[in-house]
């Protein structure tokens, strides 16, 4: 691509936010760069945008390349599923009672 083009690579920060981490003429280069950043795990995604100059000097961008990685050392939440459960013989019978704030109950209890 000609000179009017660059190439911008994003890392997705602890703290959920895109952090530019290089930026590259071509977009080889920044294919190879984001590879490198997947493969260390070090960000929770590695994205590219494609940053193209116009003479009139706007700007138009394109994302060109994302990946999600893995976080190690966080905690998944995971919904499992329930093999067995008491019948019910009364309204609210299912779920155990949690104080004044009873209509949360059964949601939050998927998530225990």
């Amino acid at each position: 691509m000609s000179n009017r083009t660059s190439f911008v690579i994003y890392g997705l920060t602890s703290e959920n936010r895109w952090q530019l981490d290089a930026q590259t003429p071509s977009e080889s280069e920044a294919r190879a760069y984001a590879e490198n950043m997947v493969a260390a795990a070090q960000h929770g995604g590695v994205k590219i945008i494609r940053e193209w100059h116009h003479t009139n000097g706007s700007i138009t961008e394109k994302e060109i390349f994302h990946v999600s990685t893995p976080q190690t050392g966080k905690k998944k939440i995971v919904v499992h599923p329930i093999d067995e459960a008491p019948d019910c013989t009364k309204p609210g019978g299912s779920v155990r009672s949690s104080g004044p704030h009873d209509h949360r109950s059964p949601a939050a209890a998927l998530f225990r």
